[in-house]
Parts: C-alpha cells; structure tokens; sequence
C-alpha cells in the first residue's frame, strides 16, 4: 500500500513555485528529464539527473544526489536541469 494519502498534506502544490516562469525549452528537459529518472529510479539506479538541451549529462550513482549534481553542474555548465523522482515501490 502506498503510503501516499499520508503524505499529500505535505506535497507541494502543482504548479510554478518560483517566481519565474520556466521556459519551454528547460519544460522540456523537465518533462524528459523526469521520464529518464522515473526508470532509473525504477531500476534502482538512482533517483536524480542532469539533463541539458535533451541530453543526459549525469546521473546519480553510490555517490548521492548531491555529488550528481556537482558533477552534472561541471560537466553541464550553466543552464542544466537537475530532475529527482522515486521509483515505484516494489512488494
């Protein structure tokens, strides 16, 4: 059982919580970014990626989201998408 209806109190409100608008080139590395790390996640990979004009520059490994996005960061330079998402939960 998922344990979701306990935590929807907690969930952030759908839509733009920041005070600028994304544009439509970083809602698309969002929306692709978050089906890569929906599978990895799913695989058990890792939970996050940095993605940038519709490619994948990193992808969280053993070394933990943090360091991922450091790497990505570098690797990427400015104007990357950072996107985490947990895989479904296994019974």
């Amino acid at each position: 059982m998922s344990p979701g209806f306990l935590l929807a109190p907690h969930f952030c409100r759908p839509g733009i919580l920041t005070r600028t608008a994304p544009s439509r080139a970083i809602l698309k590395d969002i929306d692709f970014g978050l089906r890569i790390a929906r599978r990895t996640a799913d695989l058990e990979i890792g939970q996050t990626v940095v993605v940038k004009e519709g490619i994948v520059i990193a992808v969280e490994g053993l070394e933990g989201t943090d360091r991922a996005i450091r790497r990505g960061g570098r690797l990427a330079g400015p104007g990357f998408v950072v996107v985490k998402a947990a895989g479904h939960p296994r019974i």
